[in-house]
């Protein structure tokens, strides 16, 4: 069964939400606000994305277990290249190094991957709540995503962080 049928036998939606970032301090835990203050603390006086270099998401341990580090390459393919043990978890495997089309935990890749290209093209934090099959267990989450974008050398978008956390649903 596909989570879109599982989410019609159940009578539910399996659209995510698109949040404003006003609703942060309600969804978001303690780490993800903290991600999200630390980005806009980085950000350069222009308002753009600032750039990966100034952000360092070690500093922010009790975050890193659901982080997911995407980096865009010169094709536009969005790639894992870190991924936290709470979300490998999740999924069942670490998709580290693989493409986001293929180790991603959602509805389907597309819908996913769209996040990513809006905070790169929108190049400002996209908050997203949904529910969504876990990959490993098939057990049903709420799911809270916040997707972070980084400026490369040339100021344009070139890594997003996701940040994600599955609270008991209000």
């Amino acid at each position: 069964m596909s989570v879109t049928s599982y989410y019609a036998s159940q009578g539910r939606k399996a659209a995510p939400n698109a949040l404003s970032l006003e609703e942060a301090d309600r969804v978001l835990d303690a780490p993800g606000l903290a991600l999200l203050l630390a980005w806009r603390g980085s950000q350069p006086a222009d308002g753009s994305p600032p750039p990966y270099a100034a952000f360092d998401p070690s500093a922010h341990p009790r975050a890193l277990p659901g982080v997911q580090l995407v980096e865009i390459d010169d094709a536009g393919a969005f790639r894992y290249r870190l991924v936290g043990t709470r979300e490998a978890a999740l999924r069942g495997f670490d998709p580290t190094g693989r493409l986001v089309s293929e180790g991603f935990f959602g509805v389907d890749a597309e819908e996913v991957l769209s996040y990513y290209r809006r905070a790169q093209t929108e190049r400002t934090p996209i908050l997203i709540e949904c529910d969504l099959l876990t990959t490993a267990s098939r057990l049903r989450v709420y799911d809270i995503s916040l997707f972070l974008p980084f400026a490369g050398d040339d100021g344009s978008v070139t890594r997003v962080i996701c940040y994600s956390h599955q609270p008991r649903r209000p």
